[in-house]
């Protein structure tokens, strides 16, 4: 099909390089090949070099650029909230209604009322959360959310075991090991970068052994692994632990390894052993609990020990649950014990963040006195040197998290439902939603519905009628990423920019998110010279 189309590129047929940027870990190369202004088709990178591939969801993505149920005019509710009734208005009046309700919230509870609610929707650097971040700090602040439940189990046993979130080695080392070992880990569905797939492939064609422990038949297993080994969901701790328990019991850990670069280990010794606490972590053991035979736990236990350099990959999926960063903690442990960190082909197992930060850029803010006592572009005055949270595990990494105005995200819709009342840092009035819908994506929904019917006011960025939309007094129309211009970053293990250059025009009445803030920072007379530039 590909040969097809680029044979047709000089019948009117552009071919448009951009890629994907919702919230998998790709950031995908795609092209859209256009054809009097309208998609025809979309096809990804197939060079036979190391691809940056897409998956079919963002080959797919034409359905959702043409979808009937797009919206495509802004938005007034006229019913009850939540039953999805709505009026079409027209831009200046809807943006006027947003612009009345964040001056009337401002000037009669304080910028802190403000709740911005934002999202992995979008995860381009101009658009998404970014511009509405930006003029909302010029407004005056807002309380911001921070955390995720997503991946803080990770996140927070690698600072605590680590001392850092920069862990793991970069994908394509994986083709220098012995074993490989997806714990929890489905990178063919979820997409850590666009890279991974092929280079598991290459592993695989290679002869290395890849091993998928997951209580599900996944995507991943079924292409790439040589064995699958079904768990019970919750007990991949105790498994990691009767791990432990063999190689240290056979005497199969480096010991040069831990007693030059570990601290703690006679304590996990006496605790998989069962000296602490009478309970030794045997593969009977976690056989009772996790459903694996003990065999196959010994087995797996021996084969990972011997097999050295091997990359243990713990997926962030287990850990999200109460107690969850033990089951990274405990993947990292067997990382040490084993002496596969810092070695080609091993694997520290931590937050699978390979690469230097690359931190996102504001346009102009690179000019900014990073020392000034005055609030810079980024900066939410809200917040701005507010005292840092005494009892985070974020000082663990040297860094602060205020307190004053954040809320975490799991606590967001007590926030809005408590308030001051309930200890928390604001009275919330109003909430700013974009690129998120949160109300399917959180658990405990019933009480996301009164959280979000309790607030005074609500505007949504959105592009479908979603279950948080509904609940909107305003909905704003954004385009979709074939309609704008952008650059992204991937997630965590690939070095690269990527630009998404426009494809089409917006279709309906939607704007993107940049041209909406620029049109209501001037209806709340705020000037910003990021609003000055063209995408």
């Amino acid at each position: 099909m590909s040969d097809k189309l680029n044979k047709n590129t000089h019948n009117k047929v552009k071919i448009v390089n951009t890629g994907c940027c919702h919230d998998c870990g790709g950031r995908c190369v795609l092209r859209a090949h256009v054809k009097d202004g309208r998609i025809i088709a979309i096809t990804t990178d197939n060079e036979d070099k190391p691809q940056l591939r897409a998956c079919l969801r963002g080959r797919a993505y034409r359905q959702r650029v043409y979808s009937s149920r797009r919206l495509k005019h802004p938005l007034r509710r006229v019913g009850e909230k939540g039953k999805g009734e709505f009026e079409r208005i027209s831009w200046d009046e809807a943006l006027d209604t947003v612009a009345n309700k964040l001056q009337e919230t401002k000037e009669k509870y304080g910028n802190n009322s403000i709740l911005l609610i934002p999202g992995g929707g979008n995860q381009g650097m101009i658009h998404g959360v970014i511009p509405v971040a930006l003029m909302l700090n010029k407004f005056g602040g807002y309380t911001r959310m921070w955390g995720s439940p997503s991946y803080e189990g990770a996140l927070f046993a690698s600072m605590a075991t680590y001392g850092t979130i920069t862990t793991g080695n970069s994908r394509d080392d994986l083709l220098n090991s012995n074993l490989i070992i997806m714990w929890g880990w489905n990178p063919a569905n979820t997409v850590w970068d666009p890279g991974t797939g092929s280079i598991l492939a290459k592993a695989h064609e290679k002869g290395i052994k890849i091993i998928s422990i997951d209580p599900l038949y996944t995507d991943s297993a079924a292409t790439f692994a040589d064995q699958w080994i079904p768990i019970r969901p919750g007990t991949d701790t105790a498994m990691l632990l009767s791990l432990g328990y063999v190689i240290i019991s056979e005497n199969l850990y480096d010991e040069k390894f831990v007693s030059t670069y570990t601290v703690g280990f006679d304590k996990y010794k006496d605790y998989v052993l069962g000296k602490e606490d009478g309970i030794p972590k045997t593969p009977k053991w976690a056989e009772k609990l996790s459903g694996v035979s003990a065999e196959t736990i010994r087995q797996l236990a021996i084969e990972y020990a011997k097999a050295k350099p091997a990359a243990l990959i713990a997926g962030w999926g287990p850990a999200r649950s109460s107690y969850g960063e033990q089951y990274s903690r405990a993947a990292n442990i067997l990382t040490a014990l084993t002496g596969n960190i810092g070695i080609n082909g091993g694997y520290a197992s931590g937050f699978m963040r390979a690469y230097s930060s690359r931190e996102r850029r504001v346009p102009g803010a690179e000019k900014e006195n990073a020392e000034s006592d005055k609030p810079r572009l980024k900066d939410n005055p809200v917040d701005f040197k507010a005292p840092p949270r005494n009892y985070s595990l974020y000082k663990l990494h040297g860094g602060t998290n205020p307190a004053n105005t954040r809320i975490h995200y799991n606590d967001y819709y007590d926030a809005i439902l408590q308030g001051k009342e309930g200890g928390y840092p604001a009275d919330l009035k109003l909430g700013y939603v974009v690129a998120t819908n949160r109300l399917n994506q959180y658990g405990n929904v019933n009480k996301g519905v009164k959280a979000l019917k309790k607030l005074d006011f609500m505007v949504v960025h959105e592009q479908f009628m979603t279950p948080t939309a509904k609940f909107a007094d305003i909905i704003l129309p954004v385009n979709t990423f074939m309609e704008r211009n952008d650059a992204a970053v991937p997630w965590l293990g690939a070095p690269y920019y990527l630009y998404l250059n426009k494809a089409i025009d917006s279709l309906y009445d939607s704007k993107s998110d940049f041209e909406i803030c620029k049109e209501l920072s001037k209806k709340l007379g705020i000037e910003l010279d990021l609003f000055q530039l063209t995408e």
